[in-house]
């Protein structure tokens, strides 16, 4: 009887695991970065290199596959049709909010005190590696990397069209605006 309890225990584990690995995408942390200072008390840890070309992959975003990546990938926690704070606060009209201004009680205090708005720059940013752009945030999610640029594009597009608000045109260089 005992044994036949700690092989069910067992066999209850072994399938927890499986369908967590199964069904959420674990991502491995990226590589720390260099301290540089510290902001208000906070460590400031050296920006990673973002590429520049998700303004130009913004053109080309399809909003559809930023859905399906964004509810993979986010709806765990944050939702995106309405008002209703999950674990995270909730992605309505995201676009030009304040960072930390819903009245979602579980903000850590690095983001409530970060300041700016959410923007096609500060959600590239944040979304490649949420811990290097805002050190101290809770948000539990890895990020994309540069391997995933066109995935942070498309999530990207997705969050403009669920907050109404329409994309930015991407600077033109000089060379471009000379020729």
């Amino acid at each position: 009887m005992i044994l036949m309890a700690i092989l069910t225990g067992v066999g209850i584990i072994l399938s927890v695991s499986f369908v967590n690995h199964f069904f959420f995408h674990h991502q491995k942390a990226g590589k720390d970065y260099p301290i540089i200072g510290s902001l208000d008390g906070a460590v400031v840890a050296a920006a990673p290199e973002i590429p520049s070309e998700v303004c130009e992959m913004l053109a080309s975003a399809d909003v559809e596959i930023g859905a399906t990546i964004a509810k993979a990938n986010c709806a765990a926690c944050h939702q995106f049709e309405n008002e209703v704070h999950g674990q995270g606060p909730h992605l309505v009209g995201l676009i030009g909010r304040a960072t930390g201004s819903t009245d979602f009680g579980g903000y850590s205090s690095a983001l409530k005190s970060f300041g700016g708005e959410w923007s096609q720059d500060t959600l590239n940013q944040f979304l490649y590696k949420p811990s290097s752009y805002v050190p101290g945030t809770a948000m539990n999610f890895a990020g994309w990397d540069n391997s995933k640029t066109r995935q942070r594009a498309n999530v990207i597009a997705y969050l403009y069209s669920m907050s109404g608000a329409e994309l930015p045109e991407c600077p033109v260089a000089d060379d471009a605006a000379e020729g």
